[in-house]
């Protein structure tokens, strides 16, 4: 089935200019099953060594993939990242870090994060995370012959970044490692065969425990940056493209979540 529930969207509802041989209503199953084996057959979400020291709360998130390969897979248009938001006694926001808004552009301290648009900043893999505008995203972003970003898959040379989480027996030591390895992951000795864990430290002072974690792994099939890069082009199929998107849901789907209060 696979995790896209995008382009079955833009099938279901242009229907009439993109013409596929199934009937519109097929789509909304094949979107109900896509999520299905998002949040059954793909990746789970752990909090693990919560501990609260003076006015410093710290937890580890694990999140773990039995997808049986890289993910997310694929050409490197998809993405996953982490969204961890941290509540008081009161329901006050003390720490959030990957939200989003209704188009699927990850925001930080409430505005559109500097690398969802064109020509913006890589966001780095993170082993600790001590600041709401940092995110942990999941994802493989290309490199040209010069070691440059491309979004142009024809330009793709190799990866400037790649931190997809490995799967379960990934060997470090393996064929053609050079090639297909993580890039920008060295020393953090907890991303490994099967997973990552991040350690998160978050400054509670002004706030009241019990303190509530919500962590959420997140999943988009197409993600905002790419999107922003492919209609620099301006040619008419990237054009029809943007059109049919402005009325998508483009937020990403949920893979896998944890919660906890600790006081």
């Amino acid at each position: 089935v696979g995790g896209n529930t995008l382009v079955p969207q833009l099938f279901r509802d242009h229907h009439d200019i993109l013409q596929p041989r199934a009937a519109p209503e097929a789509f909304d199953e094949k979107i109900a099953r896509a999520r299905q084996q998002l949040q059954t057959n793909t990746a789970t979400v752990a909090l693990e060594n919560i501990d609260v020291s003076g006015a410093t709360l710290s937890f580890r998130t694990y999140a773990d993939t039995v997808a049986g390969h890289k993910f997310p897979t694929g050409i490197p248009l998809r993405r996953a990242w982490l969204r961890v938001q941290v509540t008081d006694a009161d329901g006050a926001t003390v720490f959030l870090s990957g939200d989003f808004d209704g188009t699927g552009r990850i925001l930080v301290n409430g505005q559109v994060a500097p690398f969802e648009g064109q020509g913006g900043p890589i966001p780095p893999h993170h082993a600790s995370i001590t600041d709401d505008d940092q995110v942990q995203i999941y994802e493989a972003v290309l490199a040209d012959l010069a070691g440059n970003p491309t979004y142009r898959l024809l330009r793709g040379a190799g990866y400037v970044k790649d931190n997809r989480l490995l799967p379960e027996g990934w060997n470090p030591n393996g064929v053609n490692i050079p090639r297909v390895g993580p890039i920008g992951t060295d020393g953090d000795p907890d991303y490994a065969s099967g997973g990552d864990t991040v350690q998160w430290m978050v400054d509670t002072t002004g706030f009241t425990a019990p303190f509530h974690i919500d962590a959420r792994l997140y999943y988009q099939s197409l993600a905002h940056r790419f999107g922003e890069e492919i209609f620099v082009a301006n040619t008419p199929e990237t054009e029809g493209l943007r059109a049919v998107l402005e009325t998508a849901d483009r937020r990403p789907d949920l893979v896998g979540y944890a919660t906890l209060t600790v006081n």
